[in-house]
Order: structure tokens, then C-alpha cells, then sequence
């Protein structure tokens, strides 16, 4: 395995690990090829991350609610401080097209790509969260291109103010922003002119 992916492995491995705990169960993030971690850096860095937040297990204020999940989300994240928040300001709403989309406790398998674009299978709300768990969905959008894609699922939550709850939002958040992607970080040697060598990323 190459000296990168050795790396990213073992950068996310604790995270993995404690995912498999308190009755977590993630599975791995789907990076696209796209994926530049310096591009959220430079562009969402001491500014506003828009987070657009579907369904409301516990039945909230809408309002408390998207704070309760933005909340968890800050400084959860590689990479410098952005506000994760529903309402950002509108020059970084535009900016670039950086945004967030997080279903929760849906009932059907979402399209990522499908998120990016604002179109989001309808959620449940109004009732207590399902057993045997909470079921998030969360996509980390460019405009309408998915750059980065979770599903995770958490049991025995006893409501909103449940410690696991923030712990867990804050792990998804992690995951979301991964400080490498392992399909472009692999570098190969190529031979030059007049036989120098020298080493190239990939992507």
C-alpha cells in the first residue's frame, strides 16, 4: 500500500474503530476523485459553511434542532475553523457553491449527487426517533457535485440532549472532511529528460 494511503489509513482508523462502539455503525466514506481538501480550506476557512438539515427525529424547533447538529459539527472537522451553521452569510452561501446536506432517520437510501442539487427523499418527522436506530446521511457538495459521502447509524439514543448524539455528529463531521484523498495522494516516479527522475501526484 502506497505511503499515503498507509497514512490516511491511519488517520481514520480510530475513527472507524470507535465507530464500531455505543452502539455506532458507520460505513466508509465515499470520496470522489474531486475531492481537494486545500479547496475547503481556502474557500470555507473563517467563513460560513451552509448546512442544509432534513428531518427532525425528535420532533424540535426547527430551529433548535439545526442548531443542536450544527452545534456538534464545530471544530469536528481537518483543516481551519468554518462555521457550520443553517443561516450563513449570503456571500458564503455563494461563495464557490461549499455546502452541507445531512438527512437524518430516512427511510430510503439517498443519491448523493441528487443532495447537492437540493433534491432530498422526504424524511421522518414529528415522532420519536425509530428503533433500533438513527439513521444519518450526509454529503459534503461543491455546487451540485458530491465531493464526499457518510451513512451512519446510531442506537439507544434517549433524545436530543444525549452526550452520544453530539459525539456521534461530531465523528460523521470528521469523516466528512478527510485530510487526504487516497485516490490523489498516490505519486509516481517518471523519468525525464536526461534520465531524471522526479515524482508526480497522480490526480
Amino acid at each position: 500500500m502506497p505511503a499515503a494511503r498507509l497514512l490516511a489509513a491511519a488517520l481514520v482508523l480510530p475513527l472507524l474503530l470507535a465507530a464500531c462502539q455505543d452502539g455506532v455503525r458507520s460505513w466508509p466514506v465515499r470520496v470522489s476523485p474531486s475531492y481537494r481538501p486545500q479547496t475547503f480550506h481556502a474557500f470555507a476557512g473563517g467563513r460560513d459553511m451552509p448546512v442544509a438539515i432534513h428531518g427532525n427525529p425528535f420532533a424540535l424547533d426547527k430551529a433548535v434542532w439545526e442548531r443542536t447538529v450544527t452545534q456538534a459539527m464545530q471544530g469536528r472537522h481537518w483543516g481551519p475553523e468554518t462555521n457550520f451553521t443553517p443561516t450563513p452569510d449570503p456571500a458564503a452561501a455563494a461563495r464557490y457553491g461549499l455546502h452541507v446536506v445531512i438527512a437524518f432517520d430516512g427511510a430510503f437510501v439517498q443519491n448523493p449527487t441528487a443532495m447537492c442539487g437540493g433534491s432530498v427523499v422526504p424524511q421522518g418527522g414529528g415522532a420519536p426517533a425509530p428503533r433500533p436506530g438513527l439513521l444519518v446521511q450526509a454529503v459534503y457538495c461543491i455546487g451540485g457535485s458530491d465531493q464526499t459521502f457518510y451513512e451512519g447509524q446510531i442506537e439507544g439514543l434517549t433524545g436530543p440532549a444525549d452526550p452520544r448524539l453530539a459525539e456521534f455528529i461530531g465523528r460523521m463531521t470528521y469523516q466528512l472532511f478527510p485530510p487526504r484523498n487516497p485516490d490523489c495522494d498516490d505519486s509516481e516516479v517518471v523519468e525525464g529528460s536526461g534520465g531524471l527522475r522526479r515524482r508526480i501526484g497522480r490526480c
